[in-house]
């Protein structure tokens, strides 16, 4: 009874397009941005994480051989317990360092870490009311339900819609504005100064998930906050490790009261097995080594604005404007969305990731594209010919 519940559950995701395929792969040093996949031999990875492909940097390699050869494997338990180990501790302070902040907190994941922040911090502050964009990732979503306090969503990057929200509040009643800098789907970035003074103007609290920002923008990495000279005026800001700075993990930054009432508070950062020291010394080598990656940085955006104006001049819809790396392609349709993406492996041997309903909203579908710096221009114009063909062989019109 129960397995037929569960069998006709996961029909009914078939059956929508909604059922999530995961391709074994192995991604050899060396390679990037190529892997190899057990059915489809290798390919080129269109829509990796690790932006800048620290994790197969060689110092940063070296510092998690080093590590494990020193401190072993594993952390040893929760840092409550036998965990909070020197390694974890040193990254601690040097990411509160790199934002400009007095303190630090390391979860073992983004979604952990934004989950377990706001909760806390909706509990901390009594009588608080959360307002959060629309388009706000799951694990902010999350810790805002779990805090249980009152929320109201704005249109997303609306800042006309948020400031009439925050009028209706009193000035005095505690409020906590969550963003993020860049919307990993669509690739839009939030408006952060005007959010910013909003924030003044309305006594209000700001969190901020940078996690796609960080070590790609603003100096030596630092994100859109310090690229808008906002740091020291956003009270949280989020990121994680697992994406351009190559290792695994979340963090906030802030000031030690904030992270101290964290430390104290969230669930996901108690009772949690703390960061092994592998990771963590690899992470401190990786935040040491991406402060100088500006060449690195400068070849990903001209990847980035060449493979735009590829698309667009050859019809394809580009689903924003800026000159972020996240390159949102509209196909509309999730069947077709997944179609084009297997074509495109099975054929052409590239993987782009196609994005279906929750993630986006329904009949958004799409296909994420984020060019690296090891991207060539010639990677890039085969692509682009190769996606025409599929296109059109699966009967997509383009503009």
């Amino acid at each position: 009874m129960y397995r037929k519940v569960l069998r006709d559950n996961i029909n009914i995701k078939k059956n929508k397009g909604l059922y999530r395929y995961y391709f074994e792969n192995s991604r050899p040093v060396g390679c990037f941005p190529k892997a190899s996949y057990d059915t489809y031999g290798e390919a080129i990875v269109w829509c990796s994480n690790d932006y800048l492909n620290m994790s197969h940097n060689n110092k940063v390699i070296d510092a998690s051989i080093n590590g494990c050869k020193k401190y072993g494997v594993g952390s040893g338990g929760t840092r409550n317990i036998s965990g909070n180990t020197s390694s974890v501790m040193n990254v601690e302070r040097a990411i509160s360092k790199f934002h400009g902040k007095s303190d630090a907190l390391i979860f073992n994941s983004g979604y952990s870490a934004n989950s377990g922040s706001l909760c806390s911090l909706g509990k901390a502050f009594n009588d608080s009311i959360f307002f959060s964009d629309k388009d706000n990732h799951a694990s902010l979503i999350d810790g805002i339900r779990r805090s249980g306090r009152e929320k109201k969503i704005f249109n997303h990057n609306d800042i006309c819609h948020l400031e009439s929200l925050l009028k209706e509040q009193p000035l005095e009643r505690k409020k906590i504005i969550v963003f993020e800098s860049i919307y990993s789907m669509d690739g839009s970035t939030a408006p952060i100064p005007r959010i910013v003074d909003l924030a003044k103007r309305y006594n209000a609290f700001t969190y901020v998930d940078e996690i796609h920002a960080v070590g790609l923008y603003g100096k030596g990495g630092r994100g859109l906050c310090n690229m808008y000279n906002c740091e020291k005026d956003v009270d949280v800001i989020q990121a994680g490790f697992g994406k351009a700075f190559g290792t695994s993990g979340g963090y906030i930054a802030s000031d030690k009261e904030v992270i101290d009432s964290i430390r104290l508070c969230a669930e996901p950062f108690i009772f949690t097995t703390s960061t092994s020291p592998v990771i963590a010394e690899a992470t401190l080598e990786s935040i040491k080594q991406i402060e100088s990656f500006d060449e690195q940085r400068r070849k990903m955006k001209f990847n980035v604005r060449y493979m735009k104006s590829a698309l667009i001049k050859n019809g394809f819809t580009v689903m924003n404007d800026e000159e972020t790396h996240i390159i949102p392609v509209f196909v509309g349709d999730p069947f077709l969305c997944r179609q084009i993406s297997n074509d495109l492996l099975n054929n052409f041997k590239h993987y782009v990731q196609p994005i279906n309903f929750p993630t986006v909203p329904k009949w958004s579908e799409r296909l994420r594209i984020t060019p690296t710096y090891k991207h060539s221009r010639s990677m890039i114009d085969k692509l682009v010919l190769e996606m025409i063909q599929v296109f059109k062989n699966n009967n997509v019109k383009l503009n």
